[in-house]
């Protein structure tokens, strides 16, 4: 299915087809980042366990090199990853997510949304990737540290 950033619909795949509710977030997205072409959303154990460790609206991130991949170069960077509450009116949390992201634009490009996992963007499908294998190296790291004793 093609969807126009107004949320026209532009191309079904069959007649049937209708978008996603999770639409309204990817609409979002892509307004707000003008360079994403790509926006995914993933459902991982992870990160919806990571989310649930957040105490607040952003998640703080281990201090790893793994942020490069993101263009942070800084040794030891301070980043966070917004957290957002599930509703089950996904354009209510697409408004949210407009209006904190106008507001202050995440450092890392993904977000994750309570008890439904993580929604990532990038300007190509390979970055897409590689951005989703960072935040999962990072959601493993995060809850591996916690069994540890270590975070």
């Amino acid at each position: 299915m093609q969807i126009a950033l107004d949320g026209q619909i532009l191309r079904k795949g069959r007649a049937q087809d209708k978008p996603s509710t999770a639409a309204a977030v990817h609409l979002a997205l892509y307004d707000r980042f003008p360079g994403a072409r790509y926006v995914a959303h993933l459902l991982p154990a992870e990160a919806q366990l990571v989310a649930r460790m957040a105490l607040s609206d952003e998640l703080p991130c281990p201090r790893l090199s793994t942020s490069r991949p993101f263009g942070i170069w800084e040794v030891g960077p301070e980043i966070t990853i917004p957290v957002f509450e599930n509703h089950p009116d996904a354009p209510r949390i697409a408004g949210e997510i407009r209006a904190r992201v106008a507001a202050s634009p995440p450092r890392v490009p993904g977000l994750l949304i309570r008890e439904h996992g993580l929604t990532l963007w990038a300007s190509s499908a390979q970055r897409l990737v590689n951005h989703a294998e960072v935040f999962d190296h990072l959601f493993r790291f995060m809850l591996q540290a916690r069994m540890a004793g270590l975070d």
